[in-house]
C-alpha cells in the first residue's frame, strides 16, 4: 500500500521552483545591463553567474519533481531529500545584492 496521493502537490511546488529560477535569471539580466555601465565588468560577472545559478535551479527543479513523484508512486517513505535548490536561490540573490552594492558604490 503506498501513500501517495495523486493531487498535483509536486508538480505545483515543481512550477514554483521554476517561476523562481526564471525570475531570477530575468533579474539577472536586467541587473547586469544596470550595472554595466556603473560597475564594469565585476557587476556584469556577478549577474552573469547568478544567471548561470537560476539556470541549474530551474533544470534541477524538473528532475526533482521526477525523482519526488516517482518515489510517491512507489514508496512514499523513501522521499529524496537534499535542500541544494534553496541554497542555490541564495546564492544567486547574494550575488545580485552584491552586485547592486558593487554599482551604487562605484557609481
Amino acid at each position: 500500500m503506498t501513500s501517495f496521493d495523486p493531487g498535483l502537490q509536486p508538480e505545483r511546488t515543481a512550477l514554483a521552483w521554476r517561476r523562481t529560477g526564471i525570475s531570477l535569471a530575468a533579474a539577472s539580466l536586467v541587473a547586469a545591463r544596470v550595472t554595466a555601465p556603473a560597475a564594469g565588468v565585476t557587476g556584469v560577472v556577478l549577474c552573469l553567474v547568478a544567471f548561470l545559478i537560476c539556470a541549474v535551479v530551474v533544470l534541477g527543479s524538473q528532475r526533482r519533481y521526477r525523482r519526488v513523484a516517482g518515489a510517491l508512486q512507489v514508496d512514499g517513505s523513501r522521499l529524496p531529500t537534499g535542500g541544494g535548490t534553496v541554497s542555490l536561490v541564495t546564492v544567486a540573490v547574494v550575488l545580485l545584492g552584491v552586485a547592486a552594492a558593487v554599482a551604487v558604490l562605484a557609481g
